[in-house]
């Protein structure tokens, strides 16, 4: 948090697990403790808290999955936002509703069409956080063409996002195995790039090749 201060960020986006703070239709009390102690040290330390709901792949199959549980998914995001809403103010945090939304269905087709799921989020949300800053993302995994297919809201202080993880070879780098063919082949380009540097390191950028 410091250094982020330091390099002038005037916020700090907080991951929470969404399956360890849903019980049925509310939450876990016994995990919203983190909550706070987490969201309080951001605060506290002069910089604004995007907060940020970052399910594991079961929230998102069984949230997106059937009307049965999103229905029950609404009932954890109106509880969570009432949480919120009760102990920080508008001006402190904001929401972001869902990292990279997909379901199991066909193609990983969400139960009903995305420009039907996510206003009814929205609208959850609101029930406790009118004046809150909201953000959200299209489905098929937030990418920018679920964004671009997104009816918007007449709602003026909610974002819309979209996640890109391009070049792959550095965004998914695990996904690679590390990078890969890919990184041996790129592991001596130093950084900051310079011709002179380029060719000081020619030789053992070649040697991988």
């Amino acid at each position: 948090l410091a250094v982020a201060r330091s390099m002038g960020f005037d916020h700090i986006k907080v991951l929470f697990t969404a399956d360890a703070y849903i019980s049925g239709s509310g939450l876990l009390m016994a995990n919203m403790g983190y909550v706070d102690e987490v969201v309080n040290m951001v605060v506290a330390s002069g910089v604004k808290c995007l907060v940020c709901i970052h399910p594991e792949s079961k929230f998102k199959f069984d949230g997106l999955g059937s009307q049965s549980g999103f229905t029950q998914m609404l009932g954890f995001y109106e509880a969570f936002a009432a949480y919120l809403a009760a102990r920080w103010k508008p001006d402190q945090i904001a929401l972001h509703l869902m990292t990279e939304p997909f379901s199991n269905g066909a193609g990983g087709a969400e139960f009903e069409d995305w420009n039907m799921i996510y206003p009814q989020m929205v609208a959850a949300v609101r029930k406790h956080m009118p004046y809150y800053t909201l953000s959200t993302s299209g489905d098929k995994t937030g990418n920018i063409y679920g964004m671009t297919r997104m009816i918007p809201l007449r709602d003026d202080r909610l974002y819309y996002s979209f996640t890109t993880y391009e070049p792959y070879q550095f965004g998914f780098n695990a996904m690679f195995g590390g990078g890969g063919k890919f990184w041996k082949d790129i592991s001596y380009v130093p950084w900051p790039v310079t011709p002179e540097s380029i060719r000081a390191r020619m030789p053992e950028m070649r040697s991988t090749v």
